[in-house]
């Protein structure tokens, strides 16, 4: 109800954002699908996007692998391969709905 007070519609579309982060319940779920599907579409997108994507992601910790392994940098690798966990949940998530 409180985001239909807004006029602004990019307003709604930021606070329909931040429910789905925070309280996706709470969403009807044809707008939580929609959403997530419009989420899932830009973060497993292929293409040479404005904004982060999990391909380029995979390409930049592989590039940094590579250089740190050189460097024989074995808490870095670490890091990496952590962030490179976190991705491949993410993946999961927006995966199962594409």
């Amino acid at each position: 109800n409180v985001i239909d007070k807004f006029e602004d519609e990019r307003l709604k579309y930021f606070a329909k954002k931040i429910i789905y982060q925070e309280k996706p319940e709470l969403l009807p779920s044809k707008l939580y699908n929609d959403i997530h599907n419009e989420t899932a579409k830009k973060l497993l997108s292929k293409n040479s996007e404005p904004w982060n994507t999990i391909p380029r992601t995979y390409a930049e910790i592989d590039t940094l692998r590579v250089k740190y392994e050189k460097e024989d940098r074995d808490d870095y690798l670490e890091i990496l391969n952590d962030i490179n966990a976190y991705v491949e949940d993410l993946e999961k998530i927006y995966l199962s709905t594409s």
